[in-house]
């Protein structure tokens, strides 16, 4: 391929991936509860350190008592560990020592409806709604809140409250995959550079 079409190609792909992006932040939830604003349906990664969980205060008028948990996997009947239930404010469990970008799947079970509902996309719950809102505080704790209703309740968000710190971040540290934006862009990079570097002087 000739150096005009491989970088008139990669301008497209790059323009689509924009497209793509700026639709995807667009259509980005946000919610705001006692002045905090959570993105709703995004996830909590290891920066490679020690992660703590501390249950906060939740909707005191919410119907249902969760068990706070970690997943091992996004497999709900897998292991797991159990933080503790929505009514033990102030708990405090170490969870441990996670890899950088490793992503924790942190989510709740409603004895009530036996449902259990995850940090993240609405495809990962079995009603596939968003059931978490996220958001980073300036301490550089992560405050994590969730819906418990089946289908969706009031969609307050607010009825079970978490709090996530130590070496977490709502960023993934790992590179990213090909398909992606910042994967196009890295490898567009790589391709560029590769072809400054063959150019004849």
């Amino acid at each position: 391929m000739k150096r005009t079409a491989f970088v008139k190609n990669l301008a497209m792909a790059i323009t689509s991936a924009s497209v793509m992006l700026v639709g995807n932040v667009a259509s980005a939830q946000v919610i705001n509860i006692d002045g905090i604003e959570y993105n709703l349906g995004e996830q909590i990664f290891s920066t490679g350190g020690n992660v703590e969980a501390t249950i906060l205060e939740g909707n005191p008028s919410a119907s249902f008592i969760s068990e706070l948990r970690l997943f091992n996997s996004l497999e709900t009947n897998g292991d797991f560990t159990l933080i503790g239930t929505s009514q033990q404010v102030g708990t405090t469990v170490n969870l441990g020592i996670f890899p950088s970008g490793e992503e924790l799947f942190f989510g709740i079970y409603v004895p009530n409806n036996d449902q259990t509902y995850l940090l993240g996309p609405a495809n990962r719950n079995p009603n596939n709604i968003i059931h978490a809102g996220v958001a980073t505080l300036p301490s550089g704790v992560i405050n994590v809140t969730f819906e418990d209703s089946e289908n969706g309740g009031d969609f307050s968000y607010n009825d079970v409250q978490f709090q996530v710190s130590g070496a977490v971040s709502t960023r993934s540290q790992s590179v990213p995959e090909p398909g992606t934006f910042l994967g196009i862009l890295f490898a567009g990079g790589i391709g560029i550079s590769k072809l400054k570097s063959g150019k004849k002087l």
